[in-house]
């Protein structure tokens, strides 16, 4: 059987949220696209609508894990507010309820930190889009 290949999924929400970042101080309209690319992939490949999470990589052998969703959700949450894409906003409203109810359940230590991380930037991009607001 040939290994499988593809992506982690956290490595790409790592690469969109330093994407985000770099959107923000130059305004590259090739940058925005290609956040919005790489948050509708991750979701077109990696998640499981089913348990809120993001699969750990491409393979669908993989299992979901809600911890992952913040490492992921930061450049998701940025892509929405530059697109208004409904799959996005579902995917991050769901996906921030599973992490949180997770972190709470059974986080601990850097899992913790790193939900921490995250956390705040995806919720000023989901209520200042929700607002109506946008925000680049």
């Amino acid at each position: 059987v040939p290994r499988h290949q593809g992506n982690a999924g956290f490595m790409v929400g790592i690469l969109l949220s330093g994407l985000k970042r770099y959107h923000q101080i130059t305004g590259d309209k090739a940058v925005a696209q290609a956040i919005v690319y790489g948050a509708n992939f991750v979701v077109q490949d990696m998640w499981m609508a089913a348990y809120a999470a993001f699969r750990y990589t491409s393979c669908p052998g993989t299992s979901p894990s809600p911890i992952l969703n913040f490492l992921i959700l930061e450049g998701v949450s940025y892509a929405y507010c530059l697109t208004r894409e409904e799959k996005l906003k579902e995917v991050v409203l769901r996906g921030m309820e599973a992490g949180i109810e997770y972190m709470f359940s059974e986080g601990f230590g850097k899992s913790i930190s790193q939900c921490i991380h995250f956390t705040p930037h995806i919720i000023y991009y989901i209520s200042t889009c929700m607002k109506g607001n946008r925000s680049s």
